[in-house]
């Protein structure tokens, strides 16, 4: 009975440190985008098998992508103080134990979008290059981060394309909002990474023109979000609570953006984990609310 108690509890431990290692958490950067546009193709409640198995799909692959960057990643994190306390970098999770997580994740991924659309089982490979692109992205291109917007913008249109067979200017407006938004805010932590990058020859933003011109072009990239956002509001003839949320969402990126400046990013850990968790959640429930009140 002791043995039991005391597998059960390394396997638990084991897993706590697999949920550590992926930032688990940030799940809720992309998952509210994906319900949010659930129920915006559905026009109110979806069906509980959908529903599920869509959650099932983003929960694998955002996983999966999280972790074939840990991997990819694992000679720059052995040099970068900030993330040189990972669990595959200091042994905690061996390579051939991530290995096994990342064919479970890619396992769910694919169990879930099986479940799905024709064409959602077709494109479901691009999905998986897509985010073992990203980390790559940034070996070649000052561009990367824009490598994964395209991983976000992916979200609404792969929703659409799970439930009905097809993408539609809706989604691809949303799609743009949400990947101009991840490209913003990925370029702003990488100003935290700026020297690191450049002494290892890779390309962001930050290294390539600096952190003043970063924090512009991440705000331009924000203010293109708010463009699409408002766009795909009128498209899909919205109400009030919809532009509300849009509304919620220009301000929190203002107060994200106030938080960090050339001379200061003491701050950019809560600009980037707090605002923008904080930002996906209420935007989530602006179109939930706005869906159900004119339905």
């Amino acid at each position: 009975m002791k043995d039991n108690k005391l597998l059960q509890k390394v396997i638990m431990k084991k897993f706590l440190l697999f949920f550590r290692e992926v930032r688990i958490e940030l799940t809720v950067f992309a998952l509210p985008f994906a319900f949010l546009s659930l129920i915006l193709v559905e026009d109110g409640l979806p069906k509980l098998e959908t529903f599920i198995w869509i959650t099932m799909a983003m929960i694998g692959i955002r996983n999966f992508g999280m972790g074939i960057n840990r991997v990819i990643d694992y000679t720059i994190d052995t040099k970068n103080p900030r993330t040189s306390n990972r669990a595959l970098v200091t042994g905690s999770i061996r390579k051939w134990e991530m290995t096994i997580f990342l064919l479970l994740m890619a396992i769910i991924f694919i169990f879930g979008v099986y479940n799905l659309s024709f064409w959602a089982k077709l494109l479901s490979p691009v999905a998986l290059l897509l985010v073992i692109a990203y980390p790559y992205a940034k070996r070649v291109t000052w561009g990367s981060h824009l490598v994964l917007g395209i991983v976000y913008a992916s979200v609404p249109n792969g929703v659409y394309i799970a439930t009905t067979n097809q993408i539609s200017l809706e989604s691809i407006l949303l799609g743009l909002g949400a990947g101009f938004w991840s490209a913003g805010f990925d370029v702003i932590y990488s100003t935290a990474d700026i020297e690191i990058d450049r002494s290892q020859g890779l390309y962001s933003i930050p290294a390539k023109f600096g952190i003043a011109k970063a924090l512009l072009i991440a705000k331009f990239f924000h203010s293109l979000t708010i463009v699409f956002l408002t766009i795909a509001g009128i498209v899909l003839g919205s109400g009030i609570i919809y532009y509300i949320g849009v509304l919620t969402f220009l301000i929190l990126l203002f107060v994200e953006h106030r938080m960090v400046s050339p001379d200061n990013l003491s701050r950019i850990n809560t600009a980037f984990f707090n605002m923008n968790g904080l930002i996906s959640i209420l935007f989530f429930v602006s179109v939930c609310f706005d869906t159900f009140y004119n339905g």
